[in-house]
C-alpha cells in the first residue's frame, strides 16, 4: 500500500488546476472555512465533508480543522485541496482499497462557482494517469449519492460504471452508488 501512495504524496498538476497535499494547518482551515461558509447547505446536501459525516459541510472554523485532521488521519489515503488560478475551489481525496487494488477518488466537492466547468473529470483523468504507473493497481473506484447527477455523469463520461448502489451506512435515507472503471492489464 504504501508503494501505491508514495505515487500521490505530491502536488498533481493538470491543465487549469493545482491538487496540493493537505497538511492539517490552522491557516488552511480559515481558507476552507472562507470558501464554504456563504455557500448554501442545501447545494452540498451529497457530501460529506465533516467530522461526524452527517453534516455536509463543517459550521465553523475550529470544525473545519478538526475535519482536516480527521480525514488526514487515515492511513490508505492521500488528500489534496484543490486549486484554480491559485484560488482554493475545493477538496478531493484518493483511498487505495488494497483487498480490491482499487485505487478510488473520494468525497470531492467544489464551491458551486467552479460547478459544471469539467474540473472533476479532468481530476479523474489526471489522478488515472498516475495510477497507470503502479501495475498493481487494477481499477479506479469511485462514490457518490445517487440523487447527485452531476457527480454520477462526470463518473459515467469519465468511463466508469455502475456496480452497485446500496443504503449509505451514515446517510440512511441516501443510496450510495459504487462505480468502477478496469485499467488495462498490459502497461
Amino acid at each position: 500500500m504504501e508503494k501505491v501512495l508514495k505515487l500521490f504524496k505530491r502536488d498533481v498538476k493538470t491543465s487549469r488546476l493545482e491538487l496540493c497535499l493537505i497538511s492539517p494547518t490552522k491557516k488552511l482551515a480559515q481558507d476552507f472555512w472562507n470558501i464554504i461558509k456563504n455557500e448554501n447547505p442545501d447545494d452540498f446536501k451529497y457530501i460529506s465533508f465533516s467530522t461526524d459525516y452527517l453534516k455536509s459541510l463543517p459550521q465553523s472554523e475550529q470544525e473545519t480543522f478538526d475535519t482536516l485532521v480527521k480525514e488526514c488521519k487515515e492511513s490508505n489515503t492521500i488528500n489534496y485541496a484543490i486549486y484554480n488560478n491559485n484560488s482554493l475551489i475545493g477538496f478531493t481525496k484518493i483511498i487505495y482499497w488494497k483487498n480490491n487494488a482499487t485505487l478510488e477518488i473520494g468525497n470531492t466537492w467544489l464551491i458551486k462557482s467552479a460547478w459544471g466547468q469539467g474540473f472533476v473529470k479532468e481530476i479523474a483523468a489526471n489522478i488515472e494517469k498516475i495510477a497507470l504507473l503502479e501495475p498493481t493497481i487494477s481499477r479506479m473506484g469511485w462514490q457518490c449519492f445517487e440523487p447527485n447527477i452531476g457527480s454520477k455523469m462526470a463518473a459515467l463520461h469519465s468511463g466508469y460504471k455502475i456496480l452497485k448502489s446500496a443504503p449509505d451506512s451514515i446517510k440512511k435515507d441516501l443510496l450510495r452508488v459504487v462505480l468502477v472503471k478496469p485499467l488495462p492489464v498490459v502497461r
